[in-house]
């Protein structure tokens, strides 16, 4: 009978090998390369993920946030903060 502490990582141990593992044993076996021929996630398909999380958490926040502010105040605030954003681009750009 499997009880909650019975796998880690999905490794079946033994009562006495629970305490014996340790958080350094565990990360390592969950960064080391495998090679299984699954195919790995590129570098666009990380960038697509990531910058589709932040833009859908922005859509989801707007509502409440315009509804905290107000909607004259709320697109104010819209309207400075992509001015700062544009901003902040042509920094990098003209920086990177």
């Amino acid at each position: 009978m499997a009880s909650e502490g019975t796998y880690i990582l999905g490794h079946s141990q033994t009562m006495s090998d629970i305490s014996e593992a340790s958080s350094v044993s565990d990360t390592r076996g969950l960064m080391e390369e495998k090679d299984d021929g699954k195919p790995r996630s590129s570098i666009p398909m990380t960038s697509f993920n990531f910058i589709n999380s932040i833009i859908g958490s922005g859509i989801i926040g707007m509502p409440f946030a315009l509804r905290q502010a107000g909607f004259g105040m709320g697109i104010i605030l819209i309207v400075l903060v992509a001015f700062i954003t544009d901003f902040s681009i042509m920094l990098l750009v003209e920086g990177g």
